[in-house]
């Protein structure tokens, strides 16, 4: 009997013990599940953080490079100075002028236009059609050394002496009425000694269209 006492005492306490273990144990797993989910959540908020500080700075205008550095926005550079401008115009201005030859208008002031052509006025109504002709016989006889907007942008600019003039800065000039562009088409650049050919071959009306058409601008 004593015997069979000790050995159910024992199972007992062994029994006990091992109850303990899988308690411990299936504490111990409940804290290891735990400690992952938290990882995972800091990771997930990480990443949150993360885009979240890119989208401000895309709200605030600001970028940074691959190296972490920060780029300039367009406002954060240097404006030009006033005398940077000024400079600017006067580069713009003489660009301007090497464009305008001031040869026949001064041989307007000095000599006049020719008899023949200064009392002259255009016999035109100036009508769609006119208009539609005139542009059509500027592109096809002047364009190609006045620029087809007759501002004397064109290849043969930095080829010829004088350079072809800017047409559109006569319209301004008093001096430039109708009779002095066809005088001008007319008879070339005989009278200044420029590379102007001279325009007779055309008809007077095909002349006066393109009279019409520049002081339309050719716009």
């Amino acid at each position: 009997m004593k015997n069979l006492f000790i050995i159910v005492a024992f199972a007992v306490v062994a029994g006990l013990s091992l109850a303990g273990c899988g308690d411990k144990t299936d504490k111990g797993a409940g804290e290891a599940v735990k400690s992952k989910e938290e990882i995972e959540a800091e990771k997930v908020k990480a990443h949150q953080d993360k885009w979240r500080a890119i989208i401000a700075k895309k709200e605030s205008g600001e970028s940074s490079t691959p190296d972490g550095q920060r780029q300039e926005r367009p406002k954060d550079r240097p404006q030009p100075t006033a005398e940077a401008k000024m400079k600017s115009d006067r580069e713009k201005a003489a660009s301007e002028s090497r464009r305008f030859s001031t040869l026949r208008l001064d041989y307007l002031r000095k000599d006049g236009i020719p008899s023949k052509y200064a009392t002259l006025s255009t016999p035109l109504e100036g009508s769609w059609e006119d208009d539609m002709k005139g542009r059509g016989l500027y592109k096809k006889n002047c364009a190609s050394c006045h620029g087809s907007r007759a501002d004397g942008e064109s290849a043969m600019t930095k080829t010829l002496t004088p350079p072809p003039t800017n047409l559109l800065m006569l319209n301004g000039i008093p001096e430039a009425t109708d009779a002095y562009f066809f005088w001008t088409i007319s008879e070339g650049g005989d009278a200044v000694k420029s590379a102007m050919p001279s325009f007779k071959e055309l008809p007077e009306e095909d002349r006066w269209r393109i009279v019409g058409a520049l002081r339309k601008g050719l716009k």
